[in-house]
């Protein structure tokens, strides 16, 4: 499967958008860890890291290439 076709195939992941690799803007999305606002995982666990999204104001899924990436910025 092609990497643009593995994209593209899942834009939500937990309820919330997933943000891939070709989308990722360094001055928007962040990645916060321990937050005590996490939405509740659908599936009973808690998150212990997340991307935020700043421009909306909202959580999303990171892919795991923005995950490596060291232009993301990471605030605890």
């Amino acid at each position: 499967m092609s990497e643009m076709l593995k994209e593209n195939s899942v834009h939500t992941q937990y309820g919330m958008r997933k943000i891939h690799k070709s989308e990722f803007d360094p001055r928007r999305y962040i990645l916060r860890k321990g937050f005590p606002d996490f939405p509740a995982c659908p599936y009973g666990h808690t998150f212990k890291m997340l991307g935020y999204d700043k421009e909306k104001k909202e959580y999303v899924r990171l892919t795991a290439s923005i995950l490596k990436a060291s232009n993301l910025e990471k605030t605890t």
